[in-house]
């Protein structure tokens, strides 16, 4: 009876330590899709930018 007690232990350890890392993930899975907003903004502001240089450009020609 130890014996399994001991394995169930062992179980819920592993799980545990599963469990802790699914969090950890997707606490990065959250930062990184925060990033991709804040990038992807980014490019839209530059894309933006960059036509109305272009726009410019091709008026003073």
């Amino acid at each position: 009876m130890d014996e399994r007690r001991s394995v169930m232990l062992e179980i819920r350890e592993l799980l545990k330590k599963v469990s802790d890392q699914q969090e950890q993930l997707l606490t990065e899975v959250q930062e990184m899709r925060l990033e991709q907003k804040r990038l992807h903004e980014e490019i839209r502001e530059n894309n933006f930018v960059l036509s109305n240089i272009a726009l410019r450009t091709e008026i003073l020609n």
